[in-house]
């Protein structure tokens, strides 16, 4: 009886470590693999905003202040890694106004539906 209750309680710790992993998709560990978010130089550790959810499509790799994207890359972020030691605020419109979300530092993230293609600013802190 006791070896049925240890491979019960086995299979459970299995399945409820099974389901932590996948409750992290959305802010996972970030990459440290350099060709995904290069470094502009070897001692900063740089935010990198993607235009591909798959973190493709590199639009900016750095540590600034943003509080307005260039035309260019402006509403086009998917997928951001925040490989910093800092906390990051992207925000919907311009100036750091509209709705906002963080990512938290060493942080990788794929935007939602609802956040795709809609950030217009980021800071750190």
């Amino acid at each position: 009886m006791s070896r049925i209750r240890s491979m019960v309680r086995t299979s459970g710790a299995a399945s409820f470590a099974a389901a932590l992993l996948m409750t992290g998709a959305s802010a996972a560990s970030a990459s440290t693999d350099v060709a995904a978010c290069p470094r502009p130089t070897p001692t900063v550790a740089p935010i990198c905003v993607f235009d591909g959810a798959d973190f493709t499509g590199l639009l900016e790799n750095r540590l600034v202040w943003t509080p307005v994207l260039p035309a260019d890359k402006n509403d086009k972020i998917s997928s951001v890694i925040n490989d910093s030691d800092y906390r990051l605020r992207v925000f919907e419109d311009d100036n750091y106004q509209g709705a906002w979300t963080e990512i938290g530092p060493h942080q990788s993230w794929v935007a939602p539906a609802e956040w795709d293609n809609r950030i217009s600013g980021y800071f750190m802190y």
